[in-house]
C-alpha cells in the first residue's frame, strides 16, 4: 500500500479566506503537471537544547555531509529544479557548515526556509 504523507496548515484549511503564505501556490495548487518536490534536508541530528517530546540529541553522532558533498548536494538540487529547501535538524544551525550551505543555496537561486528552535 502507497501511503502519501503532507503538512497542512490547519489555520489555511479552516479560515482559507484569511490565511495565505508565499509557499501556498507550491503545497495547495491543482496538480495538473509533474513538480518537483519540496526537500527537506535534516542537516543534523544535534541541537542545543533537549526537550522532552523531540528525538534530537543535543550530543552525539550527528551524521553530517562533508562541506564539499552537501555543496554537490545543493547543485544536484538546483539543476532538478527542486522548487524550495528546508534546513531542518536538530537544530539546523548546530550544523558546522550552516551558513555555507545558506550562502551556496542563495547564489544558486534556491528558494530556502530554515526550520530553527530560535534560541541561536
Amino acid at each position: 500500500m502507497r501511503r502519501c504523507l503532507h503538512m497542512i496548515n490547519i489555520s489555511r484549511v479552516l479560515f482559507p479566506d484569511k490565511c495565505s503564505f508565499p509557499g501556498d501556490s507550491l503545497r495547495y495548487a491543482p496538480r495538473r503537471e509533474f513538480r518537483f518536490p519540496v526537500v527537506v534536508w535534516h542537516l543534523t541530528g544535534r541541537c542545543n537544547l533537549s526537550c522532552r517530546h523531540c528525538y534530537a540529541e543535543a550530543a552525539g553522532g550527528s551524521g553530517e555531509f562533508p562541506l564539499e558533498s552537501g555543496r554537490e548536494f545543493l547543485r544536484l538540487l538546483s539543476a532538478n529544479s527542486v522548487p524550495a529547501l528546508l534546513f531542518s535538524g536538530g537544530e539546523p544551525m548546530c550544523c558546522e557548515n550552516f551558513f555555507r550551505y545558506l550562502e551556496e543555496a542563495n547564489l544558486l537561486g534556491m528558494k530556502v526556509t530554515v526550520s530553527t528552535n530560535g534560541s541561536l
